[in-house]
């Protein structure tokens, strides 16, 4: 009997040290879910990570601070923070961080705003079924467009399927070349309204992630290659349509 008692303890003790196990990664999962991810833009070149770590330290804690280098533009960083265990919720965080919108750091204020999540678009059945054809008459106007946006404005006219086109597709090598893509470059300089904020916090979430995805290796070699060559394009997209 105390041989049964003994295995019916350590079984017990097993089922607790499993169970614990399972709501230890579930606590781990939950805290991801509270981390309250921040733009902090229109720095000055003199600011630092502590400078940004000093006047976000109240917020909750500070899993990590980036901050991006770009010529010609004004710099930007990426704050990521855990819930303050005081806050009620991951909203309370948010309010504490957004508050310091248009804090004067180093005789500059910044801009704080919510880092928005990249939704992920699901492909519309319809494109599965256009024919090759269809797609290289698309990227041959959308060319087109830019080229005659480029050379001869007078005649040129705004399209914006051709537009959505470039946009859609600018980190594709293969389609937009390093030709066109320098004009490109040119053509956003005076992209505004919806289009100009989606293009901008595309590039901000390419060179976050890039950045993220080499701190933890997590590509192989030619995948690392092929992100550092749509990083290096996403930062000169940052450069143009940074405010």
């Amino acid at each position: 009997s105390m041989e049964n008692d003994t295995a019916s303890k350590e079984n017990e003790s097993e089922v607790l040290a499993k169970g614990a196990g399972a709501n230890t990664a579930n606590k781990k999962k939950k805290k991801k879910k509270n981390d309250v991810v921040l733009y902090v833009g229109n720095l000055e070149e003199s600011v630092t990570d502590r400078h940004l770590h000093k006047l976000f330290s109240h917020c909750g804690y500070i899993l990590n601070i980036t901050i991006h280098e770009t010529e010609g533009a004004q710099r930007f960083a990426h704050v990521t923070i855990k819930k303050n265990r005081k806050a009620s919720s991951k909203e309370d965080t948010s309010e504490l961080a957004l508050a310091l919108d248009g804090t004067e750091v180093e005789g500059k204020a910044i801009k704080v705003e919510l880092r928005e999540k990249k939704k992920k678009k699901k492909k519309k059945k319809t494109d599965s079924k256009q024919p090759a054809s269809m797609t290289k008459n698309k990227l041959e106007d959308a060319l087109k467009y830019l080229d005659l946006w480029e050379s001869d404005r007078k005649n040129w006219k705004f399209r914006k399927n051709s537009q959505n086109y470039l946009l859609a597709n600018c980190y594709d090598r293969s389609k937009i070349k390093k030709t066109h893509f320098k004009i490109f470059l040119k053509y956003i300089v005076a992209l505004s309204g919806i289009s100009g904020e989606r293009t901008r916090k595309e590039a901000e979430d390419i060179v976050r992630d890039f950045d993220e995805k080499v701190d933890t290796t997590e590509k192989e070699k030619t995948d690392k290659k092929a992100a550092k060559l749509k990083y290096n394009r996403a930062v000169k997209i940052l450069e143009v349509v940074s405010n």
